[in-house]
């Protein structure tokens, strides 16, 4: 999602829709040129400061092969080659979708760990190498206000806590900015815990 749309992906018929549920409008896409659908992340990114000004989808295989929708242009183009200094095939997180801070995506990257970004603007291409907390489980990336979160699950010594991480921009590291409190933390104690993510 960006900007109230919301990119939907019908699976038995391997379409993208652009869906505004305030205005409950639906726009089907026009089909990609690469009909390929296995380990693929798809993220979304404004065009400008409203969602009047339209809006690009990406799509990211783990090969590094990637085209943009362009909602204006109404058509899929693909914006160069795979950088060769990103090792390829991409270990992306399936389960951690991308998020979008202006025109850049950000996807979530297991092996080495870190963090891809694309700026769809540019056609830039950067990958931060940036190390998980430790005893961290199931995670996910999220955003607020201009900011890369990461959300997840610490598991220490049959304790498990919900913990939420800022991406310190000047040193490219996580830091703890919230937790769950602690009296909700002692109810997952001793228990196998997973995090469903959206």
């Amino acid at each position: 999602s960006a900007g109230g749309l919301v990119c939907l992906l019908d699976l038995s018929h391997r379409n993208f829709y652009i869906c505004n549920p305030l205005t409950q409008s639906l726009k089907e896409i026009p089909p990609r040129s690469v009909q390929a659908w296995s380990r693929v992340s798809v993220g979304m990114v404004l065009n400008g400061r409203t969602s009047n000004e339209g809006c690009k989808v990406m799509w990211l295989r783990n090969d590094g092969n990637h085209e943009v929708y362009d909602s204006v242009q109404n058509m899929w183009s693909q914006p160069g080659a795979f950088p060769p200094s990103i090792k390829l095939p991409l270990a992306l997180n399936f389960r951690s979708q991308p998020v979008a801070v202006g025109s850049t995506l950000y996807f979530m990257c297991s092996e080495p760990e870190g963090v891809l970004s694309y700026d769809v603007s540019t056609g830039i291409w950067i990958h931060f190498i940036i190390p998980l907390p430790l005893h961290l489980t199931d995670h996910t990336l999220a955003e607020f206000q201009g900011k890369i979160m990461l959300v997840g699950l610490l598991c220490k010594n049959a304790a498990t806590c919900v913990c939420i991480w800022e991406l310190q921009k000047m040193t490219l590291l996580w830091k703890e900015v919230d937790r769950m409190p602690n009296i909700w933390c002692l109810e997952f104690y001793g228990k196998h815990m997973r995090m469903t993510l959206p």
